[in-house]
């Protein structure tokens, strides 16, 4: 089914504290006195993420709380105690051995649903997922990988001619980029140096890909990178336009239409058959404009699980607020669901800004 995405009214946000957690109202007798819980580390009661989320929950009587890095310990201990238990808890922060990361093995452990839980944490691992996606047939750029014991080399001759002369050499577990060296020459002196980044980490050498541009008629300059986030948001799909320097951009139905993307909707619904993730965005660069032309999609960061939902994180770069407005009532659909033993929605819509 083909929808459009909502607009919104702008919202000025009541004071609020930022050290203490909103709270829902308790009801008498009930144990489960917050339906949904997401943890953002920086992100403040205040926030228009935060009224966002609600406005999507309370249409559905759903409750809402924000764990942010204030409030976490609070939170691990309310879970722990059984004072706290959510229908559903997102995870936007969680780094390794980290607070986060403590909260979401114990809702884990209390049994509530977890985006993304402990067993798919591997799939954003990109030493594993790349194995995992290739074997399954998805298009990704020709890699080497080395394990963390692995010792520093040259490539082979035959690695080589596969990567070319100039090569991305990124961590397994990369953030925001971080550690990733673009460009290099693919010699035992490039990689040591990269990996020096994180030796305990496993790093891939992946072949450049290059892609083209959209916006024909504008000059170079302000033409846009033809490269894209595409999304499973429970079993809907979305994209966004994306670049380094430019942020997000509404991708419209004419978009879809012109430069022909339906094939990008399949690669979207095999990662979430292959994952079994709810909620989870891929990088995809276009690496031809013309539509006729085979294996014009290549997927480039494979499986994002904390997807960038704030508006306010920066102005310049931020998805769309009505973009976010819709994920916040797909979020709000999935957890009513869950909370009424309904099963998840399978309609498997497409929602694109509107022409």
């Amino acid at each position: 089914m083909r929808e459009s995405l909502p607009s919104t009214s702008e919202f000025d946000p009541a004071s609020a504290s930022d050290t203490a957690p909103l709270l829902p109202l308790k009801t008498p007798g009930q144990r489960r006195y917050v339906d949904f819980m997401f943890g953002l580390d920086y992100l403040s009661p205040n926030s228009g993420l935060l009224k966002l989320m609600h406005d999507g929950m309370s249409a559905r009587g759903l409750s809402v709380l924000l764990v942010n890095k204030n409030s976490v310990d609070w939170a691990i201990d309310h879970v722990a105690a059984g004072k706290i238990a959510p229908a559903v808890y997102l995870d936007l922060c969680a780094r390794p051995g980290d607070r986060f990361s403590k909260l979401l093995e114990t809702l884990s452990v209390a049994g509530v649903h977890t985006i993304c839980n402990s067993s798919q944490i591997r799939w954003t691992l990109k030493a594993y997922s790349h194995i995992e996606l290739e074997s399954a047939g998805l298009p990704l750029p020709p890699t080497v990988i080395l394990k963390r014991d692995d010792p520093d080399r040259d490539l082979s001759a035959d690695e080589r001619t596969r990567l070319g002369e100039k090569v991305v050499i990124k961590p397994s577990y990369g953030v925001a980029g971080l550690g990733a060296v673009v460009g290099a020459e693919p010699t035992k002196t490039a990689i040591a140096a990269a990996r020096e980044f994180d030796r305990k980490d496993d790093w891939l050498i992946q072949k450049m890909v290059r892609w083209g541009r959209i916006d024909e008629g504008k000059p170079e300059g302000e033409r846009r990178p033809a490269y894209l986030r595409t999304y499973n948001v429970f079993g809907h799909r979305t994209m966004m336009w994306w670049s380094n320097d430019r942020g997000y951009s509404i991708l419209t139905w004419a978009d879809f239409e012109k430069y022909n993307l339906a094939g990008i909707l399949p690669l979207t619904d095999q990662i979430a058959e292959l994952t079994g993730m709810d909620f989870f965005s891929s990088e995809v660069a276009i690496i031809s404009m013309d539509p006729a032309a085979r294996d014009r999609f290549v997927l480039i960061d494979y499986i994002n699980d904390q997807c960038d939902i704030d508006p306010e994180a920066d102005p310049r770069r931020s998805p769309p607020k009505a973009w976010i407005q819709w994920i916040c009532e797909r979020m709000a659909e999935f957890v009513w669901r869950r909370k009424m033993g309904i099963p998840a929605e399978t309609a498997g819509n497409v929602y694109l800004g509107a022409d």
